[in-house]
Parts: structure tokens; sequence; C-alpha cells
């Protein structure tokens, strides 16, 4: 086990940004970097807000997940078919289902497995995987 810090560091990327906030995410880059060579262990992680009645919010047992996200880039619209079934407090969509699927079909635009040795809702997401695929 680690005995290094854990700094959170809260972030929101776009898929266009202007320069003021591109500079920011480098910004934030250099501070977790920084964080990193220090000692810490950087962490960007924020709320989703899951969609009740989905099979995401069977498999997390709550209407909040923390998610680990550090990507650049997310979905602006799901593709055909697909239903947006939890966003970030603004507005990206964070996980998407299958409307219709005739099996298992759930896709998250965080990191789980960041979190999932500590956070039982991310660990679920793996439990959840590993069952529909014996099934």
């Amino acid at each position: 086990m680690s005995r290094r810090p854990l700094i959170a560091i809260p972030s929101r990327f776009a898929a266009s940004t202007s320069a003021l906030r591109y500079a920011a995410v480098v910004t934030a880059r250099a501070l977790a970097d920084a964080v990193y060579r220090a000692g810490g262990e950087p962490w960007p992680v924020h709320p989703v807000t899951v969609r009740p009645g989905s099979l995401l919010a069977g498999i997390a047992g709550a209407e909040t997940v923390t998610a680990s996200c550090y990507h650049h880039q997310c979905v602006s619209e799901p593709g055909e078919g697909l239903v947006a079934v939890a966003h970030a407090a603004d507005g990206t969509v964070e996980a998407a289902e299958l409307a219709g699927a005739a099996g298992w079909f759930l896709g998250v635009q965080w990191h789980p497995e960041d979190t999932a040795a500590t956070d039982p809702v991310n660990r679920r997401l793996f439990d959840a995987l590993v069952e529909a695929a014996r099934n």
C-alpha cells in the first residue's frame, strides 16, 4: 500500500474549449504532475448523477457515483440507439446504455479501475460485467 497522500483535483474537460479553458487544463495537468513529484497522489474525481431505473443505477445502487475522470474529450451526442444514463454536473454524458439490447450493454466515460479497490460502486461495475459474461 502506498504511503503517498491522496489529493483530489476536481476537473471537467469538454470536446471543444477556448484558449483560456485549454490553459486551465494544461495548468491542472502541471499541478497534478507537481503533486505527484512532491510525493502526493493526484486523482481527478467528480460526482456523476445516475438515471433511476437504468442498468447502471441497478449496479450502483445509488443515484450518484464518484467518477475518476481525466479525459480531454467527451461524448457530445450518444450514437444511434444509445441512451445517456449518467451525467456530470456540467451536463457531460458519463455513461450510456443501448436501448433494447439483447444482452448486457453499458459504457462509462470514466476510469472505474482507478478506484475499484476502494470504492464498492466502481467495483460492482466489474462484478456485474463478469456476472453478465458468465450468464
